[in-house]
């Protein structure tokens, strides 16, 4: 998918994509913060084969949102 999703539709693509790809682990290869977003780097590996998954999140008050997820293959 490489368009905005709404919030629900969002939620429902992932768990389409995690119930077709069990996750074995998942570990954070680079973060950063910057101003009010965090960026994160992160590697999942799955029985079929491994992804690389980009996080942003905005920070807002005491409030983070997640703005953008991105799985890639390795």
């Amino acid at each position: 998918i490489r368009k905005p999703l709404a919030k629900s539709e969002a939620e429902q693509e992932l768990a389409n994509f995690f119930a077709q790809n069990k996750p074995q682990s998942f570990s954070v290869l680079h973060d950063n913060s910057q101003d009010n977003v965090i960026y994160m780097i992160c590697k999942l590996q799955t029985a079929k084969t491994s992804y690389r998954v980009h996080i942003l999140i905005d920070v807002m008050g005491d409030e983070e949102r997640i703005t953008q997820i991105r799985i890639e293959t390795l």
